[in-house]
């Protein structure tokens, strides 16, 4: 074992007062590191021996340590069931919702008013409340919205959808309110 790996063996035994054994001592008289360690361990203890000595005379009002000890005794872990059960409910929230997908209404007569809800683009970041929008008339490809992650029921791939979209300031697309039916 090398000094290092010993030293703790050699603070205890300090500690507590005990000489070294022979091995120790020589080793000691060789390795100037750990002689100083031993020096400066026995040098502390010394210093709480008489700490303790001037604090023995001091008396300690009953019922102090049995207080200090229930203090520093493992307690039950109260907060656990609660943790586990708000755990459990918020997973099973999670799998209820299902997959994180925007879903747009299909296209159809139910879909052709306007004045239906903005639809969040998907893995695009929110609007900056400090930042201006505007809502913008368009007509976007129904394979672009499938391609961001709408779900969109339209007989033909290659046509397009009128569609309000709101754009910031940075020229991003954020959301879109779809207007009217899929059209070649």
């Amino acid at each position: 074992m090398t000094c290092r790996e010993q030293r703790g063996r050699w603070i205890e035994l300090a500690r507590a007062g005990s000489r070294p054994g022979p091995a120790l001592e020589s080793h000691l008289g060789v390795c100037a590191a750990c002689s100083r360690v031993w020096e400066d361990q026995l040098a502390l203890g010394t210093a709480l021996a008489g700490v303790a000595a001037e604090n023995a005379a001091v008396a300690v009002p009953r019922g102090v340590e049995a207080r200090v000890l229930a203090e520093l005794a493992p307690r039950p872990r109260r907060w656990l069931p609660a943790t586990v059960a708000a755990l459990a409910a918020s997973l099973a929230a999670f799998f209820a919702a299902g997959p994180y997908v925007a879903r747009g209404p299909a296209p159809g007569p139910s879909a052709s008013a306007a004045g239906g809800p903005f639809l969040a683009i998907p893995f695009v970041a929110p609007l900056a409340p400090y930042e201006r929008a505007e809502v913008q008339r368009m007509k976007l490809p129904v394979a672009a919205l499938v391609a961001d992650g709408f779900e969109v029921y339209a007989p033909d791939m290659a046509g397009a959808i009128t569609a309000d979209v709101l754009v910031g300031q940075d020229g991003r697309a954020h959301a879109i309110r779809l207007v009217a039916e899929v059209t070649r």
